[in-house]
């Protein structure tokens, strides 16, 4: 007869793994975005007098970064109306401020822009699909140590199965001594490379189990083998995704923050000018004054 497994104790356990699970997408997210708080670029800080820090600034600081690249670009789009209101009284002889590099600049920082959101979705989809196969992971091995038991594996096979599925539940082998001054493993192996090869392992040792042989398809040991081709397909993907949106946000971090030929060098660059040529207190530096441009990275 079969052990039954108690149907509280594996929700229980599925909702831990599942919390877990949840935490390392989020952290994987989280580490490749390059957000950095946003500050005036020194050429701006010149120009203007920093505002008074104002209440609840700290909370809303990461929004701020967040929206600082659009932000820029929107405003560079506006600066570029301004110059061509300007009409030919806007004569600079740097070329980088001439209008039709000022649009070349815009169009090119538009396009990284939809490339950094096309690449983020992608990765936020290859995530999704690596998640829905790691969450099934634990009670596929909960099933498998039943399979075990009651099929009459030996002891050490079972033992053997066990110490992997403890792992791939979050769960420590032994007790630790509260006495012993020796350093100990966590317990919680749950990166995705730890959690494939302790999986990996416990299907071994169930192949190698001559008494192994399920009747149920889901725990055969075919399909527990494309199960794991299936997790390593999509952790490439995640892989491959995530370098993808990297390189995304390293070419639009240079065309917007480069320090010389970026749109956030080249804006301020213009308002220096227009406050050259027509005054600081001219109608037209007014125009390009309250357009404000922040660099949110450091090249």
């Amino acid at each position: 007869m079969k052990k039954v497994i108690k149907s509280s104790k594996v929700s229980d356990t599925l909702n831990d793994l599942a919390k877990g699970f949840e935490s390392n997408n989020q952290a994987a997210e989280q580490a490749v975005e390059s957000s950095t708080t946003a500050a005036e670029s020194p050429q701006e800080a010149q120009a203007e007098p920093q505002e008074e820090p104002q209440p609840k600034a700290k909370k809303r600081a990461a929004h701020i970064n967040e929206q600082g690249n659009s932000n820029n670009v929107f405003n560079f789009d506006l600066l570029i109306a301004f110059v061509i209101g300007f009409g030919t009284r806007y004569l600079p002889s740097n070329s980088l401020l001439l209008l039709t590099h000022l649009q070349s600049v815009y169009a090119l920082a538009v396009q990284c822009m939809a490339d950094v959101n096309s690449a983020f979705n992608e990765f936020k989809q290859v995530l999704d699909i690596r998640y829905n196969l790691y969450v099934k992971m634990p009670f596929l091995a909960t099933r498998m140590m039943g399979e075990l038991r009651s099929c009459g594996a030996s002891k050490e096979t079972i033992s053997k199965a066990q110490s992997y599925n403890n792992k791939i539940q979050g769960r420590r082998v032994a007790k630790i001594d509260p006495n012993s001054s020796d350093k100990v493993i966590s317990a919680s192996q749950k990166s995705f490379a730890q959690r494939l090869n302790n999986f990996d392992g416990m299907v071994g040792v169930c192949a190698i189990e001559g008494l192994y042989a399920p009747a149920e398809m889901t725990l055969k040991i075919n399909a527990l083998k494309a199960f794991i081709e299936e997790i390593q397909v999509a952790n490439t993907a995640v892989a491959m995704a995530n370098a993808k949106l990297a390189n995304a946000r390293t070419e639009r971090n240079n065309v917007l923050y480069h320090p010389t030929t970026g749109l956030v060098a080249i804006a301020l660059q213009v308002k220096q000018y227009v406050q050259a040529v027509y005054g600081f207190k001219s109608p037209e530096f007014k125009q390009v004054h309250r357009l404000k441009f922040k660099t949110n990275v450091k090249l």
